[in-house]
């Protein structure tokens, strides 16, 4: 599967969420993701109107992250060592 990642950031500098806790859509077609900050501790509520999601899609699949539906992404990784998890990979580095 290829894709764009959505940019997360807090006024504080955090740019990594600690948890995204909820993702949904409000009544006027808008994307809600909520999320913590593992910086200051704020629970954050991003919104996106959809036509703003559209808008933003990439213009060639060279701006696409690929990810298989059993594999992690790069910027899963990048998170989770962010959050100090060692992954089994890992190892063999």
């Amino acid at each position: 599967m290829r894709f764009k990642p959505i940019s997360l950031r807090c006024e504080c500098g955090g740019c990594l969420p600690a948890r995204i806790t909820k993702v949904g859509f409000t009544a006027q077609q808008e994307l809600v993701i909520r999320w913590w900050c593992p910086i200051c501790k704020r629970r954050h509520d991003t919104v996106r109107s959809l036509r703003d999601c559209l808008h933003g899609l990439p213009a060639t699949e060279d701006e696409l992250e690929v990810c298989q539906a059993n594999d992690m992404c790069a910027s899963d990784v990048r998170f989770l060592h962010s959050l100090g998890v060692a992954l089994p990979t890992d190892q063999s580095r």
